[in-house]
């Protein structure tokens, strides 16, 4: 699955020309943030990535492949692990096409901000020098900061997996992971508008998506 993740208006802003936005107690930026992501991604230095990402929602799609909850309610309780956090990260990177050479180069920009559901998302695109990398990337603002939402960006990938996967966990823990999962329906609810009916694979994530916010109650 981790594969399948390299297919998934303004300038693009160099992270050194608006850092400085995080002084005065302003909110840094998701230009910002996504710019640092992913020049943490190209120098391999997964650990900056931990204040970049919404780790509760990774820590489900990492968790996935085993069939019990146990290592879901594991991060869920006590964070990613280092381990976990640098396999998936290593595995996204190695997806990419023009993610290599210098991190200096990696520049993002964002071409929207809006709200949905309550929460407030932006969509961004990030480049290497003249290359662009492959993808929307989004990001949720979550207490006043921006981070990456594995789930809105990733979860086309994980989707369908997600909901064979509460089929076979065993009875007793589906109840409490369908609570965790409608903690993040608007991410979900999002990743299926995201999806266009230009494609057949665009209609078969929104409609699993769609059947994944009534298998786990969501309103």
């Amino acid at each position: 699955m981790l594969a399948a993740l390299g297919a998934c208006g303004q300038a693009a802003v160099p992270v050194s020309a608006t850092a400085d936005q995080a002084t005065n107690n302003e909110i840094v930026g998701p230009e910002v943030v996504l710019t640092q992501l992913f020049q943490a991604l190209a120098s391999e230095d997964y650990s900056l990535i931990e204040s970049l990402v919404d780790e509760s929602q990774l820590g489900l799609l990492t968790a996935i492949e085993v069939p019990d909850a146990t290592a879901y309610f594991g991060y869920e309780r006590d964070g990613l692990s280092a381990q976990a956090r640098n396999n998936f990260w290593s595995a996204f990177a190695t997806s990419m096409t023009g993610l290599v050479g210098s991190a200096e180069d990696i520049s993002a920009r964002i071409d929207r901000q809006f709200a949905a559901d309550g929460t407030r998302f932006a969509i961004g695109r990030v480049r290497q020098g003249a290359v662009e990398i492959s993808g929307d990337f989004v990001l949720r603002l979550v207490e006043d900061e921006w981070r990456l939402d594995p789930i809105a960006t990733f979860g086309g990938a994980f989707v369908a997996p997600i909901r064979n996967w509460l089929r076979v966990i065993p009875p007793a823990d589906v109840g409490r992971v369908s609570e965790l999962l409608r903690r993040d329906a608007a991410s979900w609810r999002l990743l299926g508008d995201l999806q266009t009916d230009e494609n057949e694979a665009g209609i078969t994530i929104s409609s699993e998506v769609a059947d994944l916010l009534v298998e786990i109650g969501a309103p």
